[in-house]
């Protein structure tokens, strides 16, 4: 059974880009790993699940997720997530997901059982920071 490095995560992009991501990228599941319904829009622009798997990552998930899309598509914002990684986030993975999406992903994370903090950073289609460090090294 996997440790979980649990934190935020950041997506940082234009409404639509964040909401392809959304509909495309994430894959409503429940707890066991089961797909359940896809993703949908309400009336008034509102995306909530209470957890889906990322894909593109091996165990990467987001949860609790209450994202509210205003109309302006163009318009660039940040949403909050929380997120869990068996073990640890793919820095790679990640790179590769804003690269498809065209987003800036912020991760920060701690793995309690092993005492491991892990910040990634990714923007303009780079690794700008991918820093990991156990309790031993502090």
């Amino acid at each position: 059974m996997a440790n979980w490095c649990e934190g935020k995560l950041k997506v940082t992009g234009k409404q639509e880009d964040i909401k392809r991501f959304m509909m495309n990228g994430l894959e409503p599941v429940d707890y066991f790993g089961y797909t359940r319904e896809p993703l949908k829009i309400d009336r008034v622009g509102c995306i909530q699940d209470l957890r889906c798997w990322i894909k593109g990552t091996d165990r990467g998930f987001l949860n609790n997720i209450n994202v509210i899309f205003d109309g302006n598509d163009n318009q660039v914002v940040t949403y909050d997530f929380d997120a869990e990684f068996a073990y640890s986030a793919s820095p790679e993975e990640l790179l590769e997901i804003a690269r498809e999406y065209n987003l800036g992903i912020e991760f920060h994370g701690i793995e309690e059982c092993a005492q491991y903090q892990q910040d990634i950073v990714i923007a303009d289609g780079k690794i700008v920071k991918n820093f990991g460090i156990t309790l031993d090294e502090m």
